[in-house]
């Protein structure tokens, strides 16, 4: 798989991934939840005034769905930096993490 060059990779990924989580199948939206329940390096994003979140190791690689992410999903030892490139450095936020572990929950 290749990473994301460019920040419109990015939305793209971001634009499916949350296709998957809103309008998607029931197997659709489990396997974007379990990713983001896994996920050790989470990337922020709004939708409207809401706060989501995404695994960088799936939107940091071009073109990703998930069927390519099952085939090889890859690891974020690649796409963090790759994302950090584009986005600027990812930091640590525990309000962040507190409201990933709420999300989690839901």
């Amino acid at each position: 798989m290749v990473v994301v060059t460019a920040q419109d990779e990015i939305i793209e990924n971001l634009r499916l991934f949350e296709d998957y989580l809103c309008e998607g199948t029931d197997d659709e939206q489990l396997y974007c939840s379990d990713l983001i329940r896994k996920g050790k390096c989470l990337i922020a994003y709004k939708v409207g005034q809401e706060l989501r979140f995404a695994p960088s190791r799936y939107i940091g690689y071009t073109n990703n769905s998930i069927q390519s992410h099952s085939e090889d999903a890859g690891n974020g030892r690649d796409t963090t930096p790759a994302i950090s490139k584009l986005l600027g450095k990812l930091v640590e936020n525990s309000d962040l993490d507190q409201n990933i572990l709420n999300t989690a929950k839901a």
